[in-house]
Order: structure tokens, then C-alpha cells, then sequence
């Protein structure tokens, strides 16, 4: 996948900015060699999962595309504050390994970035939380209102599909698998559409367990 193709879909599920600001909040990140530098268009570099979680975090983290760079530089080596996903000590590790699975993880339910001060939330459907954030922050951050910038689940589901389904990522070609897995998650993103609840989705999804299909 692609710089433009991630910025599609981040816009598709969070329209809270505008196609040019994610833009130069991209461009930030390529100039400070957070991200490939390359050709444009069809010849553009292909992003690996640690480029896609340093663009989630420039997307979401600074208010400003000037700040990009910075945020990401210090979201990043957020520590784990208890428990940590996936093992992950820091921020950048943890949010990488969800971009990195061969299928999502549907006990995530969103993934919450503090504008306000460093700190970051992995949240899971049965409520359980993974926090990141610098051991103390300054007294004038806790005092300011506080800015979460939420990016649900229907947007990794999205994008790690893609990438696994032979079109858009750096793996191998589409299998039944892939399209059988796509296809479940997306009913089951429909029933959240329709009921606006999560578990609504949830029961469904465990009512009716992915089941693989065989090669």
C-alpha cells in the first residue's frame, strides 16, 4: 500500500481534516525521513507497517501538519504504562504489531491518540485498555482540556484486508482465505452501520466464528 492509498482510507473512516492537510502531514514525515522518500504515482515506495503507524500518528497526534514530525518522534517511544499489547514496551512497537498481523485482531475496538499530552489507548471490546504515555506529565498538560482522536476498528479491518488481499500490500497473491475473512468482517461491519452499537456486531461475530476456508 501506498502513501495516497492510506491517506484515502484514513479519510474514508475519519474525516476530521482536510486531503491537503494529511498531505503535508505526510510530506512532514517524508522529509524528516520518517517515512520512503520516492517517485510519485504509480512508481511511489510501498509502505511497511511501521511507516503506516508513524502516519497514523502524524495524522492524529499534532494539530498542525508543522508539528507532524516532532509527534511522532515522541508518541512513538511512548512507554507502556501496565499492561502492554502485544508485549509491545512502546507506542510505535504496539501500534505497529496491529498493522503488522496477517489478519486483525477483532478484540480490538479503537485506538485512541491524545492531542493534549502524550498519551495513547488501545482499547478492547471487552473494555480492557493498553496505555502509552511519558512517565510524568508536565502540571500546565493535565490542566488543558483534554483531545482524543479515536480511529475505530472498521478502519484496521479495512486496511489489513487490503493489504493481505493481493492488491495493495506487500505480500503474496489473494487467497480464499482472504476474501472469505473480508467478507465476514464486513457483515459484521454492516450490523455496527445499522444497530450503532458495537456489541450488537460483537454477538454476531461470535455467533458466527470466522471459519477458514481450505486451499
Amino acid at each position: 500500500m501506498k502513501s495516497n492509498e492510506f491517506l484515502d482510507r484514513f479519510g474514508k473512516y475519519n474525516a476530521t481534516f482536510s486531503r491537503s492537510d494529511a498531505e503535508q502531514r505526510a510530506m512532514s514525515l517524508r522529509d524528516a525521513l520518517l517515512t520512503p522518500r520516492g517517485p510519485r504515482g504509480p512508481q511511489a515506495p510501498h509502505l511497511e507497517p511501521v511507516h503506516m503507524t508513524r502516519l497514523h500518528i502524524g495524522l492524529t497526534a499534532p494539530d498542525t501538519a508543522a508539528k507532524a514530525a516532532d509527534a511522532v518522534i515522541e508518541y512513538a517511544k511512548m512507554r507502556a504504562i501496565g499492561k502492554k499489547y502485544a508485549g509491545a514496551d512502546d507506542f510505535e512497537t504496539a501500534l505497529t504489531a496491529i498493522y503488522s498481523a496477517n489478519y486483525p485482531d477483532e478484540n480490538i475496538l479503537e485506538v485512541s491518540i491524545c492531542r493534549s499530552w502524550p498519551e495513547a489507548n488501545i482499547i478492547m471490546t471487552d473494555g480492557t485498555q493498553f496505555k502509552y504515555s511519558t512517565p510524568e506529565l508536565p502540571a500546565y498538560e493535565k490542566q488543558q482540556c483534554r483531545l482524543d482522536f479515536k480511529v475505530g476498528w472498521h478502519f484496521f479491518h479495512d486496511i489489513i484486508s487490503a493489504l493481505h488481499s493481493g492488491g495493495a500490500g506487500w505480500t503474496g497473491e489473494a487467497t480464499g482465505k482472504n476474501k472469505a475473512y473480508d467478507q465476514w468482517i464486513k457483515k459484521a461491519a454492516k450490523i455496527h452501520a445499522q444497530t450503532g452499537e458495537w456489541a450488537a456486531a460483537e454477538k454476531w461475530m461470535k455467533k458466527n466464528p470466522f471459519k477458514p476456508v481450505k486451499k
